[in-house]
């Protein structure tokens, strides 16, 4: 019940009470003239009844506003109560959305950390395979060559030198095969500086 309804009750009530005291009065002064042994007590009682009939309406009318003020109130509680909750139910499918979102950014981050680390060894190890595997073929050929050179020494022992030959012509025979030096020295059994000379002064008149 608003303001103004309780205003107009009021007034009602207010307007009932001066109406009945009004019809006391003249019905008092109505009997005093038809009765003069009529006494103010019987006044004095009547409006006493009026005013505690009155005063039961008025009680009666608050416990009914309060009854009602009080069942608003309770429903008006019961409506927060209900939007509260639902606000709540929302902020929290809210945070859990957002913690699911944050969980799968950082689940798909790790694997693509995974990824990468992978790639990154996978590059390293054919890096790796591929130098090792350079290095074994320079490794090989370089064990090849030395295989398929042809040492002096054999090449010396392949070299038939004539008796008929003096010491200075198989010097320098062996000189012109591409000989060194050294090696000629330790096939005829000379000092090294006496085949240079020797191969100097061949050189010389040439």
């Amino acid at each position: 019940m608003g303001t103004v309804e309780i205003v107009l009750l009021v007034i009602g009530i207010i307007c009932v009470i001066v109406g009945i005291i009004l019809g006391i009065t003249d019905n008092n002064d109505h009997d005093k003239d038809m009765n003069p042994a009529v006494s103010d007590y019987d006044a004095a009682s009547q409006v006493s009844k009026v005013s505690q009939t009155i005063d039961n309406i008025i009680e009666q009318k608050m416990q009914d506003i309060e009854d009602k003020t009080e069942a608003r109130l309770d429903k008006l509680s019961n409506t927060k109560i209900l939007e509260m909750n639902e606000y709540a139910d929302g902020v929290l499918k809210e945070i859990n959305r957002n913690h699911n979102e944050v969980m799968f950014m950082y689940d798909m981050l790790n694997e693509k950390d995974k990824e990468i680390k992978t790639t990154v060894k996978d590059v390293n190890g054919t890096r790796m395979n591929r130098n090792t595997n350079a290095y074994s073929e320079k490794k090989s050929q370089n064990k090849q060559s030395v295989q398929n050179k042809p040492s002096a020494k054999n090449n010396i022992a392949e070299v038939i030198l004539d008796d008929a030959l003096s010491s200075n012509e198989k010097i320098i025979k062996l000189y012109n095969s591409g000989y060194r030096d050294v090696d000629i020295a330790k096939r005829l059994k000379m000092g090294v500086g006496e085949v240079r000379l020797i191969i100097n002064l061949s050189s010389g008149n040439n």
